[in-house]
């Protein structure tokens, strides 16, 4: 049954055949049908009516979210979390070029803003570490919104909680404020790029950058 809806034998809206029918369908026992209806329902394909009947969903994108989070929280090797970065990354890449063909200038704005307070963290305490890993993701994110596409955004929200660990500026095999100090150049470099239309150069720089935090996960992966 979930086959024939993926294959779209079933569209979405589309009320499904009674449980009588449905039997004869898939020669199975109407208990078999019941359970697998409520599997369905469980997993977000079908939605009982009553009075009406069971329809099959549009697939909401939460479930894709749950999806991945679950895969990356479950498999928690090394292998595992480099691709998920991998996957990150490429979002990331996509959403800074297009932003440095055409930059926006609140965006901008606020990606300079972001800097500042990440410079004045280091310049003023560089042990106030969460708050610069909390603007580290606040530059991320402001990057990915710029494009626009709700998809990149909540792929990017979940691979963020998945793989927040590797970024425990802590467990890192390189002083703090060393890292801090790096995170800010890169910043800085993306900034210039965007605000220059350098597509290619900014494309470069978040890459240069990504690859850094990758390089530092998979040390720490190997202390």
């Amino acid at each position: 049954l979930e086959q024939a809806i993926l294959e779209g034998k079933f569209l979405a809206h589309e009320r499904l055949p009674i449980e009588t029918e449905l039997c004869k369908k898939f020669k199975v026992s109407r208990t078999v049908i019941r359970e697998a209806l409520n599997k369905l329902k469980s997993q977000g394909f079908l939605q009982s009516i009553a009075g009406r009947g069971t329809f099959v969903l549009p697939y909401d994108f939460s479930h894709i979210n749950s999806a991945v989070e679950r895969f990356g929280l479950l498999n928690t090797d090394k292998e595992v979390a480099v691709s998920l970065l991998e996957l990150r990354s490429l979002i990331e890449l996509e959403c800074t070029e297009r932003l440095a063909r055409n930059p926006v200038i609140p965006v901008c704005k606020q990606l300079g803003k972001t800097i500042e307070l990440m410079a004045n963290a280091i310049k003023f305490s560089p042990r106030r570490i969460r708050e610069f890993s909390d603007l580290d993701t606040r530059f991320h994110l402001i990057l990915i919104k710029s494009s626009g596409n709700p998809i990149f955004i909540k792929l990017f929200e979940v691979l963020r909680r998945t793989i927040s660990h590797p970024f425990d500026l802590q467990s890192f095999p390189v002083s703090t404020e060393e890292i801090m100090q790096k995170t800010l150049l890169y910043h800085t470099e993306i900034l210039e790029c965007v605000e220059a239309r350098d597509s290619e150069g900014a494309r470069s720089a978040i890459r240069s950058h990504l690859e850094y935090a990758t390089d530092l996960y998979v040390q720490t992966e190997e202390l």
